[in-house]
């Protein structure tokens, strides 16, 4: 237990005073100047702790106090280590999880990259064979063209010396001999001297099986000879 302080004393507390009134003062009572400051003057006790039997309690106490508040700083301590390590791992595995994010965003944007160049190379493949075409298809154009005016001029050529006999008869396995007889006799019907060798060839062309007649193309070996006529 601790000992209560020592009570204040009720007399009031005098002024101070000069060496001269002291000793008027000293005079009048009959003392001795320190016999009278001794008398006059309130000394502060000091404060002493308990000695002899109760001093083991004491510092048992003292130490049990000093036990029980170490033990409470080290729970806080420990407790607050613990909360901040927890906010430290949450915090941790936050950041690790925006960096698997941002892992998957740019392995994302890698493959969209791959593929935006391969279908730019592939957009600049198609173009230049479409190009490749195109040009084919000019240089194809043109020589069409040149071949439709060269069958056009064989076909030109080809008329200035051919006729076309229509509605003749047809006969059954017909034979170029019997076209060419056809073709003498019908000369001579209206009178005109063709001879075989005036005829370069002679062709029926293609009717159907249930029409009895069709037509000849006659090619004569000259254009003189076509116009028959005249002669």
């Amino acid at each position: 237990m601790f000992k209560s302080p020592p009570k204040t004393s009720n007399k009031r507390n005098t002024p101070s005073r000069s060496d001269s009134d002291i000793r008027k003062l000293c005079s009048e009572e009959g003392l001795a100047p320190d016999e009278f400051i001794a008398h006059n003057v309130t000394q502060r006790t000091k404060r002493r702790y308990p000695s002899g039997a109760g001093a083991p309690e004491f510092l048992e106490e003292l130490t049990t106090i000093k036990s029980d508040i170490t033990n409470d700083i080290k729970s806080m301590i420990k407790e607050l280590l613990s909360a901040q390590t927890s906010r430290m791992d949450k915090f941790e595995n936050y950041l690790l999880d925006i960096k698997n994010q941002n892992s998957k965003i740019e392995n994302t944007n890698t493959d969209l990259e791959k593929s935006m160049n391969f279908i730019s190379e592939q957009i600049t493949s198609l173009e230049t064979k479409i190009t490749y075409l195109e040009q084919e298809r000019t240089t194809v154009a043109y020589k069409l063209s040149s071949l439709e005016e060269k069958m056009e001029t064989l076909d030109r050529s080809c008329i200035k010396t051919c006729v076309e006999i229509r509605n003749l008869p047809k006969r059954i396995q017909e034979s170029k001999k019997d076209l060419y007889d056809m073709l003498i006799k019908l000369s001579k019907l209206i009178e005109i001297d063709l001879q075989v060798s005036d005829i370069r060839d002679v062709s029926r062309q293609y009717s159907k099986k249930e029409n009895k007649t069709s037509n000849l193309t006659v090619e004569f070996s000259n254009t003189l000879i076509k116009t028959f006529p005249s002669l």
